[in-house]
């Protein structure tokens, strides 16, 4: 039987986790978040298009997280295990649905 393959990279991360709910700081973060995610559309949405009501409103449902790192451990599955042949129908494939930082982690020898 042929099933379908999964590739995944994964990261755990321990560490200290602090909480923080100050408006001005989590306001600040959701700026430079949005200009992240944003920044390399042909119309990025900025946080000032949003009505300030709203953006206070959804403030207050809001925790911000940061964690003060102490380990991180990474895993790939990147059809490390599976024949050249297999692995290169692989990489095309993702190409081809433009996963190029994928199909790249795939070709690597030794994934």
């Amino acid at each position: 039987k042929v099933v379908p393959t999964w590739n995944y990279a994964v990261v755990h991360v321990s560490g200290k986790l602090r909480h923080y709910q100050d408006k001005k700081r989590l306001h600040a973060h959701l700026h430079k978040l949005s200009q992240f995610n944003e920044n390399s559309k042909p119309q990025p949405w900025k946080l000032t298009d949003a009505p300030q009501p709203y953006i206070d409103k959804m403030l207050t449902a809001i925790v911000g997280i940061e964690i003060e790192i102490s380990h991180m451990q990474g895993k790939t599955k990147m059809s490390q295990n599976h024949p050249m042949a297999n692995q290169q129908g692989v990489i095309e494939g993702l190409r081809s649905e433009g996963q190029n930082l994928a199909a790249s982690w795939v070709e690597k020898p030794g994934n």
